[in-house]
């Protein structure tokens, strides 16, 4: 899996929205969800998709290795945004963080991989051969 300047700055358009108008959720406030963020950022919407999302609380400002690393394992702690994470179908990865001034963190990761035959599968789609 590799790093993706694309996916990162997906990630950090959601985290800093996010941030900024207060709220948590995959879905943005117009309804946006990953594949709409990539593509916005520059990337492809087709293809496969995964997000996990985190809030920190009273956590250091700006942001230290401990508080990512803290972030990091509520994901890890939680089978399906572990799952995430350990997808074999993902290929490249990108992160964002956006913080208030009051220790407020909101991290988000976004996955993507090439289009899956049950990718297809659930989109009514024709199997890839």
């Amino acid at each position: 899996m590799a790093l993706d300047k694309t996916l990162n700055a997906a990630a950090q358009a959601h985290a800093n929205d996010m941030r900024r108008h207060d709220y948590y959720s995959h879905t943005s406030r117009f309804g946006a969800g990953p594949p709409e963020r990539v593509q916005r950022a520059g990337g492809s919407s087709f293809g496969h998709f995964a997000e996990n999302i985190a809030r920190c609380y009273r956590c250091a400002v700006p942001a230290d290795a401990a508080a990512v690393r803290q972030l990091h394992g509520q994901w890890m702690g939680s089978p399906h945004h572990r799952a995430h994470i350990l997808k074999p179908e993902v290929t490249a990865y990108g992160f964002g963080l956006a913080e208030t001034d009051d220790g407020k963190h909101y991290a988000v990761e976004e996955f993507y991989g090439p289009v899956t035959d049950e990718d297809m599968r659930r989109a009514g789609g024709i199997p890839l051969l």
